[in-house]
């Protein structure tokens, strides 16, 4: 069964390739990335998704934690620095002219501290990068911690000696629900793995058994639907959008 869950699991990633959160990403960050010089650190970079648009560093330098990653996927990782606590980061003081973070503010118990640590090794007047969910499910359970609106944000900012260069949301409503829908669906064959794994009644297990089984005919049309429902809802999103749904925000710091 597992075999069969992990191939029918492939099968649905590589599948599902419209790259919709990314070209949000990618349209927000193309003109702030180009400000980038010389030395630039990336916390929590997993495999440097966005690298290729800071095109004017000198140095890219790039963090990842071993509590998020496996030990297989993390061998993988482009990886400069393994780094666990954001509060204690292993640079010298006003070290880079530029620090990015990308979808990581969320595993931070103290967001203070993790800006406080990043103005230390930024140099005067040094850029931080920022972008973070709003209306997202919980992930990296259970080191997830907070979701900021965009005045929680400026003020977490102001607090922290930051001057406020850039601030917006992307992605309203419906770009809210396409996230939302691609990650309740990858997510769905291992909760129903884990719920099967606890449950302790014959007939519960079976009962999830067979929702389990049902679901992996599911996994191989799916990716079609997603596909597709990507390239609506981003029409959708133009025509009918509200900011107050945001699914996330970008901020763009400088040290004072």
């Amino acid at each position: 069964m597992k075999k069969v869950l992990r191939l029918s699991y492939r099968y649905f990633v590589n599948n599902t390739i419209f790259p919709y959160f990314r070209m949000l990403m990618t349209h927000k960050l193309r003109n702030i990335a180009s400000m980038a010089t010389g030395k630039l650190l990336d916390i929590g970079c997993g495999n440097q998704p966005y690298r290729n648009l800071f095109k004017n560093v000198a140095e890219y330098i790039g963090t990842n934690s071993e509590k998020y990653y496996s030990a297989n996927y993390f061998s993988k990782m482009k990886t400069d620095y393994i780094v666990e606590d954001g509060c204690n980061l292993p640079f010298g003081d006003r070290e880079f002219e530029f620090v990015t973070n990308f979808q990581v503010l969320p595993v931070f118990s103290d967001p203070s501290c993790f800006l406080q640590e990043v103005k230390r090794v930024l140099k005067d007047g040094g850029v931080f990068i920022i972008t973070t969910d709003f209306m997202y499910p919980i992930w990296n359970a259970p080191y997830n911690y907070v979701r900021f609106t965009q005045y929680g944000l400026e003020e977490l900012a102001r607090q922290n000696g930051f001057d406020i260069l850039y601030l917006d949301n992307f992605g309203g409503y419906w770009s809210m629900r396409a996230r939302n829908k691609e990650k309740y669906i990858k997510d769905m064959p291992a909760i129903l793995l884990q719920k099967i794994s606890k449950n302790q009644g014959i007939l519960s297990k079976m009962y999830l058994l067979l929702s389990l089984i049902l679901f992996l005919p599911l996994l191989l049309i799916l990716p079609i639907y997603l596909n597709l429902s990507f390239v609506i809802y981003h029409y959708l999103d133009k025509m009918f959008y509200n900011p107050d749904f945001t699914t996330n925000y970008i901020l763009v710091l400088r040290k004072k």
